[in-house]
């Protein structure tokens, strides 16, 4: 099995490049495996626009190789170094994101329940069942 890579855009001060990340520099960067972001993504299909919206402007320090095939067409990274300081994995923030949406949606689940359960109660004659 070949392992997963990501093709990312590096802006530097003079032009925008193709950089090619595999596993090691993307552990750095996401916080796991090009491979787990991979199902990670299939299980929360926004996940890879949000992934480009939270490293986008995003300062690294990038160690870049040449390719090791001759057919090779992009720069790979061979080491990355956030330099912010409270910087967080992409999977930690997305987690994160998912957290907040679900509770907000499970608050909005609640009130609406709650609020059937009142109209229920008071607008409706209540029956009695038994138990036999």
């Amino acid at each position: 099995m070949s392992p997963l890579s990501w093709k990312v855009s590096i802006a530097t001060t003079d032009e925008v490049i193709v950089v090619i990340f595999f596993d090691r520099v993307t552990r750095v960067l996401f916080g796991c495996s090009a491979d787990e972001f991979f199902h990670f993504c299939r299980l929360h299909p926004f996940a890879a626009e949000k992934a480009a919206e939270v490293l986008e402007g995003e300062m690294c320090r990038l160690t870049l190789s040449k390719p090791k095939s001759s057919n090779a067409q992009h720069l790979r990274a061979a080491s990355v170094v956030p330099l912010r300081t409270g910087f967080r994995p992409v999977i930690d923030t997305l987690k994160q994101m998912i957290c907040q949406l679900l509770a907000i949606s499970c608050r909005f689940l609640v009130a609406s329940n709650e609020k059937c359960l009142r109209n229920d109660l008071f607008n409706k004659p209540q029956r009695l069942v038994g138990i036999r």
